[in-house]
């Protein structure tokens, strides 16, 4: 009877551990991630420390005149690429609104550089580089940016933090080359916008 109870007990417990080794490792509301599929092949990043949206960028140049920072999310690099996105989002509460989810801009960092690009409330942002050739890929084609969740994860008298999930695709040709890349994926940011 003791065995039956110990093997009974061993059953419980490997089950639980198979039950939480399964559950995606995005889960938690509190951890940021960048997932990309680039030419077919997976690559995934996990974020913990920007929950407080504490990373921004320079205030950048607005369409509608209105300050706008870029929340950086997440990077993956290894020895062929090196690919990081952000978040840009409206500065104040008053311009950033009541935003849904919903289609939203998405652009590369080269785009910026070359027709001096200007910025609505959450745009996709792409730094995308080919380590080979230390040159930027661009936007070519079918490039989507899809904001699948917006919740509110804290808020005080100075600011509230945003939760935002979404999903991306394009594909993108070397500049100066002709190389192209197809690059989708999903990701979890935090976003801090002022009182």
């Amino acid at each position: 009877m003791k065995f039956l109870k110990t093997a009974l007990l061993l059953l419980i417990l490997a089950n639980c551990i198979s039950c939480s080794k399964s559950s995606s490792s995005n889960s938690s509301p509190t951890t940021g991630y960048l997932k990309i599929n680039v030419d077919g092949k997976d690559f995934e990043e996990i974020n913990t420390l920007n929950i407080a949206g504490t990373g921004y960028g320079s205030i950048l140049p607005s369409c509608n005149g209105k300050d706008v920072f870029k929340q950086f999310s997440a990077m993956i690099e290894n020895s062929t690429f090196f690919f990081q996105v952000g978040l840009v989002h409206a500065e104040n509460a008053v311009d950033f609104g009541s935003p849904a989810a919903g289609n939203y801009n998405i652009y590369t960092l080269i785009d910026f550089f070359n027709s001096k690009y200007c910025y609505n409330n959450l745009t996709f942002d792409v730094e995308y580089e080919d380590k080979a050739t230390n040159k930027s890929y661009e936007l070519s084609s079918g490039g989507t940016h899809k904001i699948t969740s917006i919740s509110k994860v804290s808020s005080d008298n100075a600011n509230t933090t945003y939760a935002i999930e979404g999903t991306f695709t394009g594909t993108y040709k070397l500049v100066g080359g002709t190389k192209t890349s197809t690059v989708n994926g999903s990701y979890r940011t935090f976003i801090r916008v002022l009182k």
